[in-house]
């Protein structure tokens, strides 16, 4: 539960609860365990906590998207991914790349960290720019069209509870 920052309730409702409430891509083909995917998300939110952003602006942000569009043409992660962290923070964006443990099939999810501070997670799953790109733009889409209390997953599989 430190690892979690909360107790035994506060964890239910607010991960497991939420995992299972979330719209998610789904395959039969892979098993999602809901621990794995809770760890993910919570490390995810950890990472965010220690990035400066900017408050949120949506307008702003939803303009960024096209100067964004451009670096799909740079091959180099080194070149492209800071300059990615960088322009979404600016708008309140925290790009938190950090990848999917055994169990967490994710290759994006999203979710409000603040009022003014949203979280875009990458797992890198399948290591390759179509897929990295598609993520982004698939999770950015989440936070300019839905509701800032939703969170977003992308997974494939069926979702199991551990004992």
């Amino acid at each position: 539960m430190d690892y979690m920052a909360m107790n035994s309730p506060t964890w239910r409702a607010r991960y497991i609860d939420a995992i299972n409430a979330a719209a998610f891509k789904s395959s039969s083909q892979f098993e999602k365990k809901l621990g794995a995917v809770a760890a993910w998300i919570r490390q995810g939110e950890r990472v965010a906590a220690t990035r400066d952003c900017q408050p949120f602006d949506k307008k702003s942000f939803k303009k960024s998207l096209q100067t964004l569009r451009a670096l799909t043409n740079e091959t180099d992660p080194d070149l492209f991914v800071p300059q990615l962290i960088q322009t979404c923070a600016e708008f309140g964006v925290a790009v938190v790349f950090e990848p999917a443990p055994k169990g967490c099939p994710a290759w994006g999810a999203t979710k409000w960290l603040a009022p003014d501070k949203a979280l875009l997670m990458l797992s890198l799953r399948y290591k390759t720019n179509d897929h990295l790109w598609f993520a982004f733009f698939h999770e950015a889409a989440h936070i300019f069209l839905h509701s800032k209390k939703m969170l977003f997953v992308e997974l494939k599989g069926p979702i199991h509870v551990e004992n």
